[in-house]
C-alpha cells in the first residue's frame, strides 16, 4: 500500500449498521467466475444442457457455460 498508492482503493460499507471500511488493491478479484457465452461457435462447438429441477428432462442452451480462474501470490503478485 506504500509501494504503489494509486492502486489501493478505500470503500465503506455498512454491516449490521456498522461502517466498515473495505480495502482493495489493484481491484484483484481471485476465484473461480461463471459466465455463459453467446458467441455462435461456442455452443456448436461445447454444447452445453440444464434441466430445472432434479427430476427435470435435459434441454439443449443457446449458449455454453464458461468459466475463468484466477490464482495467485496476492499481494506479492503486485
Amino acid at each position: 500500500m506504500q509501494v504503489n498508492p494509486d492502486r489501493v482503493v478505500y470503500d465503506t460499507l455498512q454491516i449490521d449498521g456498522k461502517k466498515v471500511v473495505d480495502i482493495q488493491i489493484g481491484k484483484i478479484l481471485a476465484g473461480t467466475l461463471f459466465g455463459t457465452t453467446n458467441s455462435k461457435s461456442d455452443p456448436k462447438n461445447h454444447p452445453t444442457y440444464y434441466r430445472n429441477n432434479s427430476f427435470g428432462s435435459w434441454v439443449r442452451s443457446g449458449s455454453a457455460l464458461s468459466s475463468r480462474v484466477e490464482i495467485g501470490n496476492y499481494p506479492a503478485d503486485l
